[in-house]
């Protein structure tokens, strides 16, 4: 009986430690191209656009190494930001411009994941919204 209940508490301390498998990020690690996959819905319809971002170390991406893809096929250049906004919760903010359009897409909110070759988050732009997700290819 003795051995039985030293068991049952070696068993509950082990199935109650919760451990510090929690990563921070730093911006570094937003570092690499990514492809994205957003959908959303302005004033007179859903959509979809695809992109390819080569993010440099201070978190900016270029028209001349991005691009985006809308569902009605146009390829438009992309331009932004994707910073680190708290390390601990491995949260980003930013934006992404269409150089052939001209409204900021702005990323109010992303969160990298425990890996960090993946992300989730949400955006707004003037009429509509957005969710989207990456994945980093490189």
């Amino acid at each position: 009986m003795k051995y039985l209940l030293q068991a049952g508490a070696v068993a509950l301390a082990v199935f109650t430690t919760v451990p510090a498998a929690h990563a921070t990020c730093t911006q570094a690690d937003a570092t690499g191209t990514w492809a994205s996959y957003t959908v959303g819905l302005d004033v007179s319809t859903d959509y979809w656009i695809h992109c390819t971002l080569k993010i440099d170390a201070t978190g900016k991406f270029t028209a001349k190494t991005s691009s985006c893809t809308v569902d009605s096929g146009l390829i438009s250049p992309a331009e932004g930001t994707f910073h680190l906004i708290n390390g601990n919760l491995c949260a980003f903010k930013g934006g992404i411009i269409l150089t052939k359009g001209t409204a900021e897409n702005v990323i109010n909110h992303a969160t990298l994941s425990i890996d960090k070759h993946t992300a989730e988050g949400v955006g707004t732009f003037e009429g509509g919204g957005f969710s989207f997700n990456l994945v980093k290819i490189k």
